[in-house]
């Protein structure tokens, strides 16, 4: 599991950008998903951060 975390972290802008258009073109999967998103947010900002000290 972390190999595949540090395989993302690079693509936190990315993946920030494509998970806003996928709740877009589907409101159902974005009604899903909204419990998880502070927690996923905050994830990948963090890693973000960490990966350019």
């Amino acid at each position: 599991m972390r190999s595949s975390l540090l395989h993302f972290i690079p693509r936190g802008p990315t993946l920030l950008a494509l998970g806003v258009l996928l709740g877009l073109a589907f409101p159902a999967l974005a009604d899903l998903a909204r419990p998880l998103m502070p927690t996923t947010i905050f994830l990948i900002v963090l890693g973000t951060l960490l990966r350019n000290r």
